[in-house]
């Protein structure tokens, strides 16, 4: 039984559209970039029954904010995403060897 409804926003939804785009056409591997997609898809899907139990990021601001972080399953990329009642809102997708919480922090205007 899910507990929470995965809401992925439309920023994180056009940063999962670029990176899939980048692995097919840039990197000229359609099989990649479905990998990564689909593991980004079954990495949300633990959000339906565990979304209040995942680490929350380490950036004190953005943890304030509630602020939780999650690694995909098989790839080396993480989600930042909040808990809002019975939602699991999915805010950002970044490749864990970026600056992620720093990135994400200018995104949203705390930096």
């Amino acid at each position: 039984m899910d507990l929470f409804n995965v809401i992925i926003t439309p920023r994180a939804k056009s940063m999962l559209d670029q990176l899939v785009c980048y692995l097919e056409v840039k990197k000229q591997s359609p099989q990649s970039a479905d990998n990564v997609f689909i593991d980004a898809l079954e990495t949300g899907d633990q959000l339906k029954t565990l979304a209040d139990s995942f680490g929350y990021c380490d950036d004190s601001d953005l943890k304030r904010m509630g602020f939780r972080k999650l690694k995909f399953i098989h790839h080396d990329y993480i989600l930042i995403y909040r808990v809002d009642g019975i939602n699991a809102v999915v805010e950002a997708f970044y490749h864990q060897s970026q600056d992620y919480e720093h990135v994400f922090s200018k995104d949203i205007g705390i930096v």
